[in-house]
């Protein structure tokens, strides 16, 4: 009797393996990868021209935490309440203490969706960036509408 209970679970154990493995090798069938994730930050100084950033990372991320991760100089502003401007980026823009130093220009944050920028609805610091993203930061004046991201990706 314990040599029969002792061969079913021995089965049961191979069974259990045999599947399992059956499963992870089915095709399109994968365990997801724990990063690196890659994305791009393009980076707009309005028309004096633009530069392109490759970050790795593990997602999600932020925006501002992608911005922040490339390397570039970036001055921001914590307002409280979870707003954070960036003020700055490679000298452009206002000093930490007066962020909004011009009246007429400040450093806006899009998503690029694969035909055209969208404006994020919330504050960089909540976006939430995944595998592949292109993420654009573009000094301008408010409603101008940054240059296509694709001619900046392809120069990359």
């Amino acid at each position: 009797m314990l040599k029969n209970k002792t061969r079913n679970i021995l089965f049961a154990i191979v069974v259990g393996v045999l599947f399992t493995a059956a499963v992870l090798l089915i095709p399109g069938k994968s365990v997801p990868a724990q990063g690196p994730d890659n994305v791009h930050i393009v980076v707009q100084f309005g028309h004096d021209g633009s530069l392109v950033r490759e970050i790795q990372f593990t997602a999600p991320i932020s925006g501002l935490a992608a911005l922040q991760q490339t390397g570039l100089d970036v001055v921001t502003k914590d307002y409280g309440g979870g707003f954070i401007a960036v003020c700055a980026i490679e000298d452009v823009g206002c000093p930490a203490d007066d962020c909004f130093c011009d009246p007429s220009n400040f450093w806006g944050n899009y998503s690029w969706d694969g035909n055209a920028w969208q404006a994020y609805g919330v504050g960089a610091a909540d976006t939430q960036l995944n595998d592949g993203a292109v993420d654009g930061w573009y000094w301008g004046v408010w409603g101008e509408t940054p240059a296509d991201a694709d001619p900046a990706l392809a120069a990359q």
